[in-house]
């Protein structure tokens, strides 16, 4: 068996060296890759997440300010709720 510090005494041990540092590298790159798209989808989350919390804010002021303008009585002269005599 050969000694992974002594590549001359195997002409494979060379190629499967190179394939290995070949494939290794790759493998960071992937990473790297990875690691830019995780990013990338976190701060797409964030703008998403803040968008709707912008609707969500819109709406429900919307529905507070039509629910104002329903549920008010109409006073009368004397500013009673009701416009009796």
């Amino acid at each position: 068996m050969s000694s992974s510090n002594d590549l001359s005494k195997d002409p494979d041990a060379g190629g499967e060296a190179s394939d290995l540092a070949k494939v290794w590298v790759d493998l960071l790159k992937g990473e790297k890759t990875a690691q830019v798209l995780e990013s990338n989808l976190a701060n797409l989350e964030k703008k998403i997440d803040d968008l709707l919390a912008g609707f969500d804010e819109s709406e429900h002021t919307k529905v507070e300010e039509a629910n104002s303008r329903t549920s008010k009585p109409s006073k009368g002269k004397n500013g009673d709720a009701d416009a009796g005599p």
